[in-house]
């Protein structure tokens, strides 16, 4: 039950990975090369392994730092490989996990072998900006509870990512509420999300996400009693002039889904009225 289980993850996410054609691998327009999608393509499966086994327990771990994959145990990494995955990377570099048993990290420290970035925070990524990388060989490649961090990630995964960190921050504020009878603010006019860090974390998030997965501030407007966030989208534009926005021009907007690509994600008093036809239902 759990291989079929394993079977069928992969598909769906193996789907999303970039595939490149053979003219792409001599002189790729992006930049990326064939051992950073291969690789990518190790981690992908190693994370769908450990998200079908965390169905019936828990993630491998806790783990105090960062530790090699191939620590995990033989289960986990014969899994792995009877699909494709592997406790390496395409330059032959370990890749490292790190669990607190809830959420889980994947780590190519890229073909120098070499840290990026500092990961000592808990978790190790906190404090690192998610985003595209890969056109470097040197970049680490991160995949964080399943979705990539780092690395050449589809669309979709982005977006995914933007509407679970809007709804992260959004269940803040309404913790917040619970404890103080108002929202965190006033923030108006609507501003950076990062107006409101120092209400809420690390009471009621432990980290709260203030860039979205395509390097622009999260936007934030709250009059105590009501709330929106707000990210910019794919294409980084503004569908609306949010800075002269107030609670009527906010719970006015019932876009709900849609096709048009780079539009903007949308959440009012804990619901999205406008976000990705692609995500389906939020």
């Amino acid at each position: 039950m759990r291989l079929r289980r394993v079977r069928w993850m992969l598909v769906t996410l193996l789907a999303t990975v970039p595939v490149a054609s053979p003219a792409r691998c001599d002189s790729p327009p992006d930049g990326l090369r064939p051992e950073v999608l291969e690789t990518l393509l190790r981690m992908r499966v190693v994370a769908a392994v450990l998200d079908t086994q965390a169905v019936e327990s828990q993630y491998p771990g806790p783990t105090s730092s960062l530790v090699p994959l191939s620590s995990l145990g033989g289960s986990t990494i014969s899994r792995g490989r009877n699909f494709g995955g592997a406790a390496r990377d395409a330059w032959n570099n370990p890749l490292l996990y790190w669990s607190d048993s809830r959420s889980y990290l994947i780590l190519s420290l890229g073909s120098d072998g070499q840290r990026q970035f500092d990961y000592s925070a808990t978790p190790p990524y906190a404090n690192i900006r998610q985003g595209w990388a890969g056109s470097d060989p040197t970049d680490d490649l991160l995949i964080v509870d399943g979705v990539v961090y780092r690395g050449p990630a589809s669309v979709s995964e982005m977006l995914r990512r933007a509407m679970a960190e809007i709804r992260s921050s959004a269940t803040a504020c309404e913790s917040f509420a619970v404890d103080n009878n108002i929202y965190p603010g006033p923030v108006q006019p609507a501003d950076v999300l990062a107006r409101i860090k120092a209400d809420i974390e690390p009471i009621y998030i432990r980290v709260l996400p203030t860039i979205d997965p395509w390097g622009n501030p999260y936007r934030f407007w709250s009059d105590t009693t009501h709330y929106a966030l707000v990210s910019y989208g794919v294409d980084g534009i503004p569908d609306y002039p949010y800075a002269s926005w107030g609670r009527t021009e906010f719970e006015s907007v019932h876009t709900g889904p849609t096709t048009r690509f780079g539009q903007d994600l949308v959440l009012v008093n804990w619901q999205f009225v406008q976000w990705p036809a692609i995500l389906g239902n939020p």
